[in-house]
């Protein structure tokens, strides 16, 4: 009788502590899942918020004043002649 109890006891001890490691593994397995969303959704933002970045760039660039080439640039970093003052003549 005492057997039978004692045995009772260890399979349903038994029993627990496997329903409790399933429910722990469920656990970090959940967390885990939730961990990988929130890393993809990170990088999906950081993506977007390059590609609208970039997308704006483009644009200012297009809206942007045509570069001078690189003779007009030397021709306007040189002196000008100046006119000549007043106070000479």
């Amino acid at each position: 009788m005492r057997l039978a109890r004692l045995l009772r006891a260890r399979l349903r001890r038994a029993r627990l502590l496997r329903a409790r490691l399933l429910r722990a593994r469920l656990q970090r397995a959940r967390l885990q899942r939730a961990r990988l969303l929130r890393a993809r959704r990170l990088r999906a933002r950081r993506l977007r918020a390059r590609r609208l970045r970039a997308r704006v760039l483009r644009a200012r660039l297009l809206r942007a004043p045509p570069r001078p080439c690189q003779e007009c640039l030397g021709a306007l970093s040189r002196p000008k002649p100046r006119a000549q003052s007043r106070l000479s003549m």
